[in-house]
């Protein structure tokens, strides 16, 4: 159960799988909303953060 990643970025590509709730991305200064059974790709060397919109469970590969 993740609340808050805060900003980083590395060399590998990021996947992200939203299982339920909500999750508010910032990717290079934009926002991206995305809820259950969404998935976000994150490139690599990409600023980002994630913040819990609601209750969160994220798992990154």
């Amino acid at each position: 159960m993740l609340r808050y990643v805060p900003l980083h970025w590395h060399k590998e590509l990021q996947l992200c799988l939203i299982l339920t709730g909500r999750v508010r991305f910032s990717i290079n200064q934009k926002e991206v909303e995305a809820g259950a059974g969404d998935v976000i790709f994150i490139n690599s060397q990409v600023i980002h953060s994630a913040t819990s919109i609601s209750n969160l469970r994220l798992t990154a590969k």
